[in-house]
């Protein structure tokens, strides 16, 4: 049984006039499918996450301003409308946050988005982006019965913070099918090849002469097709019209489902049409609708379309959300968020038996500024440690290279030098000889020197040539090479007075 939802003119206006800004983003003369509901739902969730402008701005878009209970409690109940449909007809809609399992979110905004709008929250490890995706992409195509697929690859969850999901389904008959003999080829008019119909309405008489002359002629003339219809005659359906349009309404077995045709009287008068139609107007003519008897002739729809959202929404006054000054605290004050990129995707088939529509909106979101690249650690030169316990410290080192197990590990340094001291007239060049450990031999293996020039101090002379060779005892306890240095040229000095 499907679950009541008491109809709420002012969503109601929001949403219609919503998906006719989404419409209008796109030229006339360009096919369309898009899912108001689907990214009006996304757009839900980043609300009850959003503060300030940022906050304002969706609602704006999606409420008109309604208060922050009613945004949830009106979404919360169409979501549970949906997704309990009845006599056969398949419709899906589910929302999911996909986040990074190094990050949280608040408790608050989680218990908001799955309790209210019965989202999946999942966390994913986005250092493996391709199998991130892949549980995105697994979530999107359960929904949509494989519908819609290529939506979620490693670039999409790559430096994200989280991944925003909503996605929609639906699988109906017809409350009234046509019958299969009764589809036919007819010409469908796609442009004004000659602008003479312009503006002009077509009296029944003058649509059947059109007709044959474009069906019957050997050549077709610019702007038309030749496509497929669905027909049916003498039949009772929901219809209403105006001075400029025709409406029809076709339900599906539930009959809380309907597929309305929005048909102007003139004949390529669309652009007209689309910039007439708001909330309000088309409220006014579901009202109208009423039983009447019908000549039905409508084509045959397949359409699917990879929509511009982040670009729609901006031009739709819904921008600050993309800024670096987005306001999403709500979500998680560990970082600041913004949404980087806005994704939509829909397709719809209608035929003689019913209709297949399926659509999804993917939003990112990442660090207001991307994160930066990792510190790297590479404990590859020496360092110093710190055992602790309550940060006292247990034990302390420093480490300087590895020696393997049975030998003894000693900073050079610590080796014992045999040092040369060639006194010159002119100065002092000291050479250090010492003995080298390396992993796997034993002391005395190799020698490594060093040769230094000290010039002679100016109050410091002598005509003869010494060689001063001794084993300075304490060098074994210096640590480098310039306190052994000084003492050995101080005692040079000193031997050659």
């Amino acid at each position: 049984m499907t679950t009541a939802l008491i109809p709420n003119g002012a969503f109601l206006n929001a949403e219609l006039d919503f998906g006719l800004s989404m419409l209008r983003q796109v030229p006339v003369t360009q096919q369309l499918v898009v899912s108001p509901i689907s990214v009006i739902f996304a757009l839900a969730m980043v609300q009850a996450g959003a503060r300030g402008k940022t906050k304002m701005q969706i609602d704006q878009a999606i409420s008109r301003g309604a208060a922050d209970g009613a945004v949830v409690d009106y979404y919360s109940k169409l979501s549970r409308a949906i997704m309990t449909s009845n006599n056969g007809t398949q419709a899906r809609i589910a929302n999911g946050f996909f986040i990074d399992k190094r990050f949280n979110i608040s408790n608050e905004y989680a218990n908001t988005v799955s309790s209210m709008y019965s989202a999946k929250i999942e966390s994913l490890d986005f250092t493996q982006p391709e199998q991130a995706a892949k549980t995105i992409e697994n979530f999107v195509s359960q929904v949509t019965s494989g519908k819609l697929q290529n939506i979620a690859n490693a670039d999409t969850v790559k430096d994200a913070f989280a991944v925003l999901i909503n996605a929609i389904y639906f699988n109906a008959e017809w409350e009234y099918k046509f019958l299969k003999g009764s589809s036919s080829n007819r010409t469908f008019n796609t442009t004004n090849n000659t602008g003479r119909l312009v503006g002009k309405r077509l009296s029944r008489c003058e649509q059947r002469k059109v007709f044959d002359k474009t069906h019957c002629s050997s050549g077709r003339p610019a702007g038309v097709a030749v496509i497929e219809f669905v027909n049916e005659s003498d039949e009772e359906r929901l219809y209403a019209e105006d001075q400029d349009m025709q409406l029809l309404s076709l339900r599906y077995k539930d009959p809380s489902y309907a597929l309305n045709i929005f048909l102007p009287k003139n004949r390529f008068a669309i652009e007209q049409l689309r910039e007439k139609l708001d909330g309000a107007y088309i409220q006014h003519m579901f009202s109208q609708l009423n039983m009447t008897s019908l000549r039905i002739s409508i084509p045959k729809i397949k359409i699917e379309t990879d929509f511009r959202l982040e670009e729609a929404l901006m031009a739709m006054n819904v921008s600050e959300m993309f800024n670096d000054s987005a306001d999403l605290t709500g979500i998680t004050d560990s970082l600041r968020l913004k949404v980087s990129s806005a994704t939509h995707k829909a397709i719809i088939e209608v035929d003689e038996d019913g209709t297949t529509a399926a659509a999804v909106t993917l939003f990112k979101l990442i660090p207001r500024f991307a994160p930066p690249e990792s510190v790297i650690f590479s404990a590859d030169h020496p360092f110093i440690f710190i055992l602790t316990k309550d940060k006292n410290p247990l034990f302390i080192g420093q480490f300087l290279e590895y020696h393997t197990k049975g030998h003894m590990w000693k900073p050079h340094a610590l080796y014992p030098s045999i040092i040369f001291a060639l006194l010159l007239y002119n100065g002092i060049v000291v050479i250090f000889l010492r003995p080298v450990c390396d992993q796997g031999q034993t002391m005395g293996g190799s020698m490594e020197n060093l040769a230094i020039y000290v010039p002679r101090p100016a109050n410091k002379f002598t005509q003869h040539y010494r060689v001063a060779i001794m084993t300075v005892a304490s060098v074994d306890k210096m640590h480098n090479y310039e306190e052994a240095l000084c003492e050995v040229c101080e005692k040079t000095l000193q031997f050659s007075t």
